[in-house]
């Protein structure tokens, strides 16, 4: 097995076009390579490449986030609300949990916070954590709640829409991720992220919920809600969010959503838990959350 280093994005796809895997953190490949019976042709370390790192503003007019079912071409397109971010997809978990900018994203700063172990933190990316496809990623359920897009070097399209099985993506051969969109939250926004794992830390999630509610007064004008470990892929409760939009938020109507997100949930059966548990729990960590935003309003 070859070890490639490019220096471009070019140089790098022409690699990956061949056969090769490419290597960011290498925190989930590396263990993988011990496991292997047939290696990849080469790996492809992206580490060297500029234009994939660094964190900065996003400006007004550049790319947004595209409709709920849009998959939109890497140039053109809408706007952000100015104040999100632009995160390279070398930019790693430690980093963004130091950047100060990112208390206007709680759930994202809650889910950084959880995630794994601090020298795991300072290895694993961004880009990785979404290109890994796994279904219990801590990272995708909130960037998703966010209304966060994957740019790669060819088109942009919503966080969860990379993933189409566990550890498989939609990425063509030779694809790079090269960045991440991450939208400035809607005034009156209010975000949660739950994962429900044996321990704080160092644990694979059970079961995550991420979302992400415009609120208006005590009405959600609009609702994100993510589950994460439940499906094949991070997926949206759609009709728990359609539940939501227009209404009150109370105790009543937070059970009745929580009902039906945990319908969403397509759980198996694994090491970790039974398909019915999970289930259960969705349901469970929905109406918690919701329920005490509910609560908050009534006494506000």
């Amino acid at each position: 097995m070859r070890y490639l280093r490019p220096r471009s994005i070019e140089e790098a796809s022409a690699a990956l076009a061949c056969g090769a895997r490419a290597l960011a953190g290498g925190t989930d490949l590396l263990v993988r390579l011990g496991r292997m019976v047939d290696w990849p042709p080469a790996l492809v370390d992206l580490k060297g490449i500029d234009a994939l790192k660094g964190i900065r503003p996003l400006a007004p007019g550049e790319n947004g986030a595209p409709g709920d079912d849009e998959i939109a071409p890497a140039a053109g397109g809408g706007e952000l609300p100015t104040g999100g971010l632009r995160l390279g997809a070398l930019v790693t978990l430690a980093e963004l949990k130091a950047l100060p900018e990112l208390a206007a994203w709680p759930a994202l700063a809650a889910a950084c916070r959880g995630f794994a172990a601090r020298q795991i933190r300072n290895r694993a990316t961004l880009g990785g954590n979404l290109a890994n496809a796994s279904p219990a990623a801590d990272t995708v359920p909130v960037l998703a709640a966010y209304g966060a897009r994957c740019l790669t070097d060819r088109r942009a399209l919503p966080v969860e829409k990379l993933a189409t099985g566990p550890g498989q993506t939609s990425l063509a051969p030779g694809e790079i991720i090269t960045a991440l969109e991450l939208p400035a939250p809607a005034a009156g926004a209010r975000s949660f992220f739950f994962k429900l794992a044996p321990r704080e830390a160092m644990a694979i999630a059970v079961v995550s919920v991420a979302g992400c509610l415009e609120m208006e007064g005590p009405v959600v004008r609009r609702a994100r809600l993510v589950l994460g470990s439940v499906a094949p892929t991070v997926i949206r409760a759609r009709e728990a969010e359609a539940a939501l939009a227009g209404r009150r938020l109370t105790p009543e109507v937070a059970r009745e959503a929580a009902a039906v997100a945990a319908g969403a949930a397509r759980p198996i059966d694994d090491l970790r838990a039974r398909a019915g548990y999970r289930r259960t729990m969705v349901g469970r960590i929905v109406a918690y959350e919701l329920s005490r935003l509910a609560r908050e309003y009534a006494h506000s």
